[in-house]
């Protein structure tokens, strides 16, 4: 079976202070050693038809949106092509309740945007109660 070939892009984050940003290489998988793994990829309102959900996911204004965006027209398309040739599709759920929020980068967010800790954030129901 031929080689899966890919154009990838990944943040580089050395040397320290000087960091080189975004950079960009291809890829060169097995496809018999490659699946596809969408990480925390769920909830309604992402498909036609279906009601946009009350709250806005992570209670970020405008984030439904984006994330319609890019399941619709990135992820979709993704899960479509993998399909397609083959490979096994494993989902992934990023249990955060389960990881330390004060060395998570989910945690850094919290703190930044809205003053909470990560243990502070499961325990209210929407921003207004913070």
């Amino acid at each position: 079976m031929p080689d899966l070939v890919l154009p990838a892009r990944f943040y580089d984050l050395l040397p320290v202070g000087h960091q080189r940003g975004h950079r960009e290489e291809t890829l060169t998988l097995p496809v018999e050693r490659t699946a596809f793994l969408p990480i925390d990829v769920y909830g309604l309102g992402y498909s036609e038809g279906e009601p946009r959900p009350e709250r806005e996911p992570l209670w970020f204004p405008g984030s439904f949106e984006l994330q319609r965006t890019l399941l619709r027209e990135r992820i979709a398309p993704s899960l479509q092509a993998a399909r397609r040739i083959g490979l096994p599709v494993i989902y992934a759920n990023n249990s955060n309740p389960g990881v330390r929020g004060d060395r998570s980068e989910f945690g850094a967010v919290l703190r930044r945007t809205h003053g909470l800790t990560d243990d502070e954030r499961w325990r209210h129901e929407s921003p207004e109660e913070f």
